[in-house]
């Protein structure tokens, strides 16, 4: 069985709006959320369905930002899975 990570979807949003990646390492070296604890089951996203829009029009970041998220994501333990629409905007940019 495995969850998606949304401890580590909201500490990566906070790292790259503030474009200071300290805090996705704990002080024991560890990464954030689940993907730090139990890796395996860990499925990481930038965004999905339910975070796409949070009615408030805060989106995950503009395109640069996205792109440097799955970056980290892709890099990383975990499965990441991406999201059709930033497959679709990577593919018509």
């Amino acid at each position: 069985m495995a969850v998606f990570d949304f401890p580590t979807y909201y500490c990566l949003k906070d790292c790259i709006h503030a474009n200071d990646f300290t805090n996705l390492l704990s002080e024991d070296g560890r990464l954030p959320g689940i993907m730090g604890c139990d890796p395996v089951r860990a499925f990481t996203f930038v965004d999905n369905h339910d975070t796409a829009t949070d009615g408030y029009g805060v989106v995950f970041g503009n395109s640069e930002q996205v792109l440097r998220a799955y970056a980290i994501l892709l890099t990383h333990c975990g499965t990441p899975c991406v999201f059709w629409s930033d497959l679709l905007s990577a593919v018509v940019d």
